[in-house]
C-alpha cells in the first residue's frame, strides 16, 4: 500500500490543499489517515478510486446527454468547448 503526502495529493488532483481540507470536511473526497503526531496522510488507491468516481460521473453526464439531445449535438458542443475554451472533456 502506498500513501501520499497532502502536497501529493495536491498535484495528482490538481486541487489546492485547503480545498481538498474543504472537501474531506465535507465527506465529498477521502479522508486522510494520521501515522503520527505530525504526519497526515491519503491512501493512493483510495485517491485512485476517487478520480475514477469522477470519470464515470463525467461520462454517465455525456451519455444522458446523447440520449436526451442525440450524439451530433453533443459532438458539437464538445467540438466548441475546446475550439472556444481549450478544454478537452475527455
Amino acid at each position: 500500500m502506498r500513501v501520499l503526502r497532502i502536497d501529493c495529493v495536491a498535484a495528482r488532483v490538481s486541487f489546492h490543499p485547503v480545498h481538498i481540507r474543504r472537501l474531506v470536511r465535507d465527506k465529498k473526497f477521502p479522508a486522510p489517515i494520521r501515522l503520527g503526531e505530525n504526519r497526515v496522510v491519503w491512501i493512493e488507491s483510495e485517491i485512485d478510486a476517487w478520480l475514477e468516481s469522477k470519470r464515470e460521473e463525467r461520462d454517465a453526464a455525456l451519455e444522458a446527454e446523447r440520449r436526451e439531445h442525440g450524439e451530433c449535438k453533443v459532438k458539437l458542443r464538445r467540438e466548441r468547448d475546446i475550439a472556444v475554451k481549450g478544454v478537452a472533456h475527455d
